[in-house]
């Protein structure tokens, strides 16, 4: 009846002075009626898999221990700015003590580590505790916490409750507040301008928004003039985000000397609408403008190929490392001419990106993971993919115009994946039921059972590390082969005692130290003739007439 009245939830074990200890939650999971009667047992197994059986014996009284009883003062929501200090106090909790306990009530918060109960307060009958900030809050990760207060060692109704531990639910929300800058959604990198646009015509257009969810700000745009020469050529939508050209493109072709790109800074800036508000946040964005009349000349990469090694389902934002020898640069023999190349990567379905996307002849480029769903040594030992590099500058140091069809340098690249224990065991069977005679003997096999590992090497070695459940102690496990047999003749399977018996098998690779999974084992008990009869009273008693030929009345046996 234990799985049907309760439910265990394990807590993280915690150090102590002399040996480790664990602790865990029981919570209940029905409806009780004053006067019901439950009895169970309830297993702990520490790491080696030994373990201890004790009886429990859970009686449902007419005691009314109410939460606000138990708890004097209780919370409402709690709104608290995002920008509060760490260590800053936000409420206060008090808990009655258990009046035939010596001990006070002790207060613990779970549900984040954003938040905590910062300091205790033990009076003779109570207990106060601080819901105080630990972490940094931010908005925009979280705007709501829901956490649980647990008091132990709390008020009872004596005699009617025996509970050590009462709980209730505390909400914090979190206020937006500005401190977040623009984030920009829509932005061309890379701005191609051609000889026949006329001014006013719209170059291209950008986009933003305030990185604050809560209470967003309109964001106005503008141009950065310092150490950027051609911005007097355009102009910007204050609330567009349209940039148009102001000048004829024969002066912008004039300013730029046929040599280099135009490159532009533009600046998203929030809107304060009113007094007392916080300083406004602004973010910048570079773009480079592209003449297409200059002519181009083919690039090459530093390195032929490329290739290196990474662990498989390596995180977004891994940067691939390469050994000496490889340079991740691109080249260009010729001279007179500013370069600027366009980076991308093909044939690698998303897996990797390149940055910058834009890099002049001097500058490096890395390699990261941007998704690794295929990042999955089981399925691939190596993913094969192409860097490519166009160039972006159009005219000779001379002025004259290159009219040559644009050509792109490529590199191959090979990232070879190293197995990593990313995939715990896997019982071949979802579950194993089996039949056990009730005599069955020391040494009777009663199933055998088999889970595989798809990881390679040690990661991949499987051993089979205990049963677990009531009368595990019945059964032997061999680690390698899986086979489960009766450890001795007084083994306790007893049909008139249970027709089933529920366990469990656990299984972990890397020779028994690794990813840990379990298989139901379920052991259905044959009744064997093993009890003789036995009357139903004794001794047995009739009583004769007087004539001694029949009896005072019918007898039964």
């Amino acid at each position: 009846f234990g799985s049907y009245v309760i439910r265990i939830e394990n807590l993280p074990c915690a150090p102590n002075t002399t040996v480790g200890y664990c602790q865990a939650d029981v919570y209940l999971d029905r409806v009780l009626i004053p006067g019901q009667t439950f009895q169970f047992r309830i297993t702990v197994r520490d790491t080696r898999g030994d373990t201890t059986t004790v009886p429990v014996r859970l009686v449902a009284t007419e005691a009314r221990s109410d939460v606000e009883t138990i708890f004097p003062h209780i919370p409402a929501i709690i709104i608290v700015p995002e920008d509060v200090k760490v260590n800053t106090e936000l409420e206060y909790v008090i808990v009655k003590k258990n009046t035939e306990s010596r001990k006070s009530a002790t207060i613990e918060l779970r549900g984040s580590p954003e938040l905590t109960i910062g300091r205790l307060r033990m009076n003779k009958d109570t207990t106060t505790g601080t819901i105080s900030v630990s972490r940094p809050l931010d908005f925009e990760t979280r705007n709501m916490y829901r956490l649980q207060v647990v008091a132990l060692d709390m008020y009872v109704e004596i005699g009617k409750d025996s509970r050590n531990a009462a709980a209730f639910e505390v909400i914090v929300v979190v206020e937006d507040v500005q401190d977040t800058p623009p984030i920009f959604t829509r932005l061309e990198t890379i701005v191609h301008l051609h000889n026949n646009m006329s001014i006013g015509d719209v170059v291209t257009k950008v986009e933003a928004i305030d990185g604050d969810r809560g209470r967003p700000r309109r964001i106005k745009y503008g141009l950065v003039s310092e150490n950027r020469p051609f911005t007097v050529l355009f102009e910007i939508g204050l609330f567009s985000g349209e940039i148009k050209l102001k000048r004829s493109m024969s002066e912008l072709n004039k300013i730029t000397g046929g040599k280099q790109p135009a490159i532009l800074t533009v600046i998203a800036d929030e809107e304060v609408t009113g007094t007392g508000e916080p300083a406004a946040m602004s973010t910048l964005a570079d773009l480079v403008l592209i003449l297409d009349d200059v002519a181009d000349r083919p690039p090459y990469f530093h390195n032929e190929n490329y290739a290196c090694r990474l662990n498989e389902n390596s995180g977004q934002g891994t940067t691939l490392t390469f050994t000496d020898g490889y340079v991740l640069q691109v080249h260009d023999d010729s001279t007179g001419k500013e370069f600027v190349y366009a980076l991308t990567l093909e044939n690698n379905n998303g897996t990797f990106e390149v940055t910058p996307a834009v890099i002049d002849r001097h500058g490096r480029f890395t390699i990261m993971v941007r998704n690794n769903h295929l990042l999955d040594f089981e399925r691939t030992r190596s993913v094969r993919f192409e860097v490519l590099a166009t160039e972006l500058s159009v005219r000779g140091g001379d002025g004259n115009d290159m009219n040559r069809t644009q050509t792109l340098a490529r590199a191959p690249v090979v990232v070879y994946l190293d197995d990593v224990n990313d995939n715990a065991p896997r019982f071949t069977n979802a579950v194993y039921d089996v039949q056990l005679p009730e005599n069955a003997t020391a040494g009777v096999r009663v199933t055998t059972v088999e889970a595989v590992d798809p990881d390679t090497g040690l990661f991949g070695r499987v051993r089979y590390t205990a049963v677990l459940g009531f009368k595990n102690s019945s059964l032997v496990l061999d680690p390698i082969t899986g086979v489960i047999v009766v450890s001795n003749d007084n083994h306790g399977f007893d049909r008139e005692e249970s027709a089933e018996y529920r366990l469990t098998v656990e299984a972990r690779d890397m020779d028994g130290g690794g990813l840990l999974t379990t298989v139901p084992l379920n052991i259905h008990v044959l009744d064997i003739n093993d009890e003789t009869p036995v009357f139903q009273d004794t001794p047995i008693q009739f009583i004769l007439t007087q004539d001694m030929r029949n009896f005072t009345e019918r007898a039964f046996i």
